[in-house]
């Protein structure tokens, strides 16, 4: 009896190997995007039929996802010239003699206009990020993406009484596409500028964490409270309570960016002895 108990476990275990790769080989993915059918080689006969179907769902699913995508990009592609059009308009009527009501108003209008310039480019850059083209990786300096992140985001900076700069002293070369990492600097730093209060500071670092090359963006803004920190890489998600002007796709196009070159994306509160803030770690492949 004992040795017929034994001699099923083990054809079930043959049996049933099979579906545990394959249950490895989805659980590997680390992109949602990653929808290509599923190995079928070594399957039982009793499990083709299942296999198949699962396949044929994921071709619906991932056609499905592609037509979304497309839909974005060409919507947010075509409102770029009319939105163009509007803002050399208001531009033309700023040099008109007008009442300082009328000039507060074109002000708010212009401020409008460029909130709407940003969310069709980041609409824009979450849709080609999601998109089946890949990027070529290139030997890159952090020390020099840093650079020119600086030079694009001091003039935010100052405006907004932020101290930016770079706190590391040593360069990291890594491999990975130059715009998706120029994209994911932007992003980061764009948003801790934003979220950092009048005379607090933001700071870039790059290093080695256990052999990987690694590059932080610290912040003295509020933080992101436990139970929101899952939810701020969803499209458009913004925490509550917060004022600050921006699209919520910001921290989304980072982690399907960080996650096209093989990366990983964290986020680490600084909330302890009476201090705040965030620091978002990148890595990359060692």
């Amino acid at each position: 009896m004992g040795l017929a108990v034994v001699g099923a476990c083990l054809v079930v275990r043959h049996v049933f190997r099979p579906v545990r790769r394959l249950t490895a080989e989805l659980d590997a993915r680390k992109r949602a995007q990653e929808l290509v059918p599923l190995s079928d080689g070594n399957i039982p006969s009793e499990l083709q039929p299942f296999v198949e179907a699962i396949n044929r769902m994921l071709a619906r699913v991932a056609k499905s996802v592609e037509v979304q995508r497309r839909f974005v990009a060409d919507a947010a592609h075509e409102l770029r010239t009319p939105l163009t059009a509007l803002s050399l308009q208001a531009e033309r009527l700023e040099a008109a003699e007008m009442s300082f009501l009328a000039r507060e108003r074109l002000l708010r209008l212009r401020r409008g206009l460029n909130r709407a310039r940003s969310l069709i480019n980041q609409l824009l850059t979450l849709a080609r990020a999601q998109g089946p083209q890949r990027e070529k990786s290139e030997e890159l300096s952090l020390e020099e993406m840093f650079r020119r992140t600086l030079e694009d985001l001091i003039p935010l900076a100052e405006e907004r009484s932020v101290d930016l700069g770079v706190t590391s002293r040593e360069d990291v070369l890594v491999m990975a596409p130059p715009h998706a990492v120029a994209a994911v600097l932007r992003n980061l730093v764009d948003n801790a500028i934003r979220y950092t209060p009048a005379g607090g500071r933001v700071d870039l670092y790059a290093g080695y964490e256990e052999g990987c090359p690694v590059l932080t963006v610290s912040d003295t803004g509020p933080g992101i409270a436990e139970e929101e920190a899952a939810r701020v890489f969803e499209p458009f998600y913004r925490c509550g309570g917060t004022t600050a002007a921006g699209s919520g796709l910001g921290l989304s196009i980072v982690k399907t960016l960080t996650e096209s070159w093989g990366g990983s994306v964290r986020l680490e509160d600084l909330g302890r002895d009476g201090r705040t803030g965030l620091r978002v770690r990148v890595s990359f492949r060692a």
